[in-house]
């Protein structure tokens, strides 16, 4: 079958009830506002580079995320992600990333919802390291803060004074 995009949004699914087979042609996967608590088997979708998860119940990510060498978009906001696999780091095509209210410490939750794909392939790379992830973490904060702050009425599209 040459599908190329499925969408199984709001359909009670979890890992128990949803098997995707060798879809190998499928490149969006919309799985969001579902039952799942684990990355469903994504093996065999060698040509998927979207792939929405958002707002389901996953707790961990399985290192299946390295057999898709073509994902460029991966949504999981609204999770219960506590930790990333290191091989997160591994997806050189990945564009957008989006890691937003899930259960990483504070720090990590800002970093992690940032949607900078840099900042987030360096956490995962370096999660099994907590020294080198500190580091990243502190000058994270450090750019977070800004040193000037410049807001002109016209900038609102409020009418100037003058």
């Amino acid at each position: 079958m040459d599908l190329e995009k499925l969408f199984l949004s709001n359909n009670n699914l979890s890992e128990e009830n949803c098997s995707l087979g060798d879809l190998i042609s499928l490149r969006l996967l919309d799985l969001s506002h579902n039952k799942f608590k684990s990355l469903p088997s994504l093996v065999m979708l060698v040509s998927l580079n979207k792939l929405y998860l958002n707002d389901n119940a996953i707790k961990s990510l399985s290192t299946s995320l390295v057999y898709l060498p073509k994902l460029r978009e991966l949504n999981l906001r609204s999770n219960r992600l506590t930790t990333l696999p290191t091989e997160l780091a591994s997806l050189d095509q990945l564009q957008v990333a989006d890691l937003a209210d899930n259960d990483f410490p504070a720090l990590d939750q800002q970093l992690l919802a940032s949607n900078d794909v840099v900042l987030i392939r360096s956490y995962a790379s370096l999660s099994k390291e907590p020294a080198r992830l500190a580091e990243l973490l502190e000058e994270f904060k450090s750019y977070q803060q800004p040193k000037t702050f410049l807001l002109s009425a016209s900038d609102l599209g409020l009418p100037s004074s003058s």
